[in-house]
């Protein structure tokens, strides 16, 4: 698929540092610059980026670490160009439909959901941060975003992806708007749901968070939020293996759904 179908942006990254937090050890940049090359073949594609605060108008933050090699897309666009391919192949996808349960009957498994029983001959599990109704001895749990995005705002310069608190804060532009999430990190334990709902904890820390160290000195307004489930455990390397002969699993993608599921997908279907 042609990056522009996607709206991809080769926009870089940057994880602000926020006043009186720690700084990173110049050698862990070090060691990420080294592992990274191992990857990518490209050199120094992490270091500390100070004046981008300045640059981009923040407050409240000491410095920035910028990654050169990270990019944006259009999510709904990356959705959609895939629903598209798969319509091509000859795939059939049924929306609306409600898995409560599978069993396998020796011959076939068995789906029960919302419409009745349907029969498969194989299943992916594929759902992700709601895959614990299907795989309860597996150390996966659901973590809900929450997300808003702005109005259209004037004259903005910020472009790019940022990440704060660890990466438990996210925003960039989307054109010339600001979409914000994150936060879970305030209330771990009522995050830890698969409904979809705003928090006013989180929304007002968004909020905050967006007029007074994002867009300091600019007329902004929020346009509408709203939450996703993702899927995590203890570790970020996901779940993809077989769990019989008929039924597989690619779950557990930590957050980084973007940016590996299409990999977590290639391997999924190798061993399916």
């Amino acid at each position: 698929i042609e990056k522009e179908r996607l709206n991809y942006q080769a926009c870089c990254s940057w994880d602000l540092i926020r006043e009186g937090d720690d700084i990173l050890d110049p050698e862990f940049i070090h060691y990420l610059n080294e592992n990274t090359f191992k990857i990518t073949g490209i050199k120094g594609v992490y270091s500390e980026d100070g004046d981008s605060i300045k640059h981009f108008g923040f407050e409240g933050f000491s410095t920035a670490y910028k990654n050169r090699l990270e990019g944006s897309l259009h999510t709904n666009l990356l959705i959609h160009e895939l629903y598209k391919r798969t319509v091509h192949e000859g795939v059939n996808t049924l929306f609306g439909i409600n898995v409560i349960d599978y069993e396998d009957n020796g011959s076939s498994i068995l789906l029960h959901s919302s419409v009745g029983e349907i029969k498969a001959a194989k299943v992916c599990i594929c759902t992700n941060g709601f895959a614990k109704q299907f795989l309860k001895n597996e150390e996966i749990e659901p973590a809900r975003a929450q997300v808003l995005i702005t109005k259209p705002i004037s004259n903005l310069a910020i472009n790019g992806t940022f990440h704060i608190d660890k990466g438990y804060t996210y925003f960039r532009n989307v054109n010339n708007r600001i979409l914000l999430g994150g936060g879970r990190n305030l209330s771990f334990s009522e995050e830890n749901t698969t409904e979809f709902q705003n928090t006013a904890l989180i929304q007002d820390y968004l909020v905050n968070l967006l007029k007074k160290n994002i867009l300091r000195n600019k007329n902004v307004e929020v346009d509408y939020s709203w939450s996703g489930i993702m899927g995590i455990g203890k570790d970020k390397k996901p779940i993809i293996k077989k769990l019989n002969n008929k039924v597989s699993c690619g779950v557990k993608l930590g957050g980084m759904g973007v940016a590996i599921g299409t990999e977590v997908g290639y391997i999924l279907a190798n061993i399916a």
